[in-house]
């Protein structure tokens, strides 16, 4: 931020690159059809568009695109996952280090706290394909998340640089909507597998959830 006549240290906030990503699932793996244990293995990838301004280090000078794997488990609590990828930019200097491709890494967990309620916390990074400390920041960030609906959901929380590279901030609050649709059904009993207590078991419509 900036320092107003008085010296003190003024906020001072400015939007991004605007991202774009799509998910694909490539696999998942259940020890058993009752199990609520389960594995998935995930393509992701994505592009940025320069709407950020680059002079004040928001934001890339052209288009950058991604590649990531990821795999997640997931029991009824419980989330955890682990991603591993890379970032493709147009090479550009800041400062005195040179910033172009960048490994990513992530490992991240979701507890439920309640039906609609959970915490999150995640561990991410980049690493540069050089020497400069500065291309390889690693940033802590931990949040809450609800649900208001099973495939809407609103996130805040905030993080910090771990590794102070660039891109790593002081401190960094963020706050978000998210929309997942996800129709499946299983079982073809008409409720989608999101929503479904027993998404192996087809319900009889009876009144009564059978889950």
């Amino acid at each position: 931020g900036k320092r107003d006549e008085s010296g003190v240290l003024q906020p001072n906030g400015k939007f991004g690159d605007i991202r774009v990503e799509g998910k694909g699932l490539i696999s998942s793996w259940r020890p058993s059809a009752e199990s609520t244990d389960e594995v998935l293995f995930s393509m992701v990838g994505g592009l940025t568009l320069p709407t950020g301004k680059d002079s004040s280090f928001q934001g890339d000078k052209t288009v950058t695109g991604r590649i990531r794997g990821v795999v997640e488990y997931r029991t009824t609590d419980l989330r955890a996952g682990a991603m591993f990828g890379v970032l493709l930019r147009d090479p550009s200097t800041l400062f005195q280090a040179k910033v172009g491709q960048q490994m990513m890494y992530a490992v991240a967990t979701e507890y439920s706290l309640h039906k609609q309620v959970s915490l999150l916390a995640e561990l991410f990074g980049r690493h540069g394909f050089n020497s400069y400390l500065d291309t390889s920041p690693t940033e802590i960030d931990v949040a809450m998340r609800v649900y208001v609906t099973s495939m809407f959901a609103i996130t805040a929380g905030g993080g910090a640089g771990v590794v102070k590279g660039i891109g790593a901030p002081r401190f960094r609050g963020f706050a978000g909507v998210q929309w997942s649709p996800d129709f499946r059904d299983r079982d073809a009993d008409g409720v989608p597998d999101i929503d479904d207590r027993c998404p192996e078991v087809p319900e009889d419509r009876d009144g009564f959830k059978d889950g």
